[in-house]
């Protein structure tokens, strides 16, 4: 019969076992960070854009607070050009 293994080998396999599983969490998570690196940057740009973002809304809100008729223009207009574009793409679409 064979003899079961030692406390001290059975940690050390442990051991090792832990180390290899540690360094194959690190290499997915390097390779993970490098397939979303593009990513974190386009945020990183977006959440710098914040404050500019906020005072451009906030004073085409206060705009549309004094005036709110040029909201509706406004609204038309978008209207308006969405449908435009949308005609367009179907005409495109036709054509080929």
């Amino acid at each position: 019969m064979a003899k079961p293994p030692s406390l001290k080998s059975r940690r050390r396999e442990l051991e090792e076992r832990i180390k290899r599983e540690r360094q194959a969490i690190q290499r997915a998570g390097d390779e993970w960070l490098a397939a979303t690196a593009s990513f974190d940057r386009g945020i990183g740009k977006l959440s710098a854009l914040k404050v500019p973002a906020a005072l451009v809304g906030g004073v085409f809100a206060l705009r549309l607070i004094k005036k709110p008729g040029k909201l509706i223009k406004v609204a038309r207009k978008g209207l308006g050009l969405y449908t435009l574009t949308r005609g367009v793409r179907k005409m495109i679409k036709q054509a080929r």
